[in-house]
């Protein structure tokens, strides 16, 4: 079965032994009481598969009321396999957005 969770949060680290740290996540809907520019804004992908069903190719995408879009194809041979991979493949990945318009709508995601 194949699966996919995003997250939003204002900031991203990654550390040099590949811990991931999101602040300023957002647990419901943003609220925007009117047009606002943002300084940014990280939609971090996690998309899981069975080994056995792997996806060829994966393509993050984001877009924002107003039609601020970000679309990132991923390169899946670039990716090192580890060994939980082998019991529930796992990609963790982010996609910035820098310095969007916020507007009221709905957010359209997909991978």
């Amino acid at each position: 079965m194949r699966h996919a969770t995003l997250l939003v949060a204002d900031d991203f680290y990654t550390s040099l032994i590949g811990k991931t740290t999101l602040t300023g996540i957002y647990m419901d809907d943003i609220v925007i009481p009117h047009e606002v520019l943002a300084n940014q804004l990280i939609f971090f992908f996690i998309v899981e598969a069975d080994p056995t069903d792997l996806f060829e190719m994966v393509t993050l995408y984001v877009e924002l009321p107003g039609g601020d879009k970000r679309e990132l194809r991923l390169p899946l041979d670039r990716f090192i396999p580890s060994r939980s991979d082998k019991v529930r493949w796992t990609i963790r990945y982010p996609l910035l957005f820098q310095m969007p318009t916020l507007k009221a709508g709905p957010i359209i995601s997909g991978s």
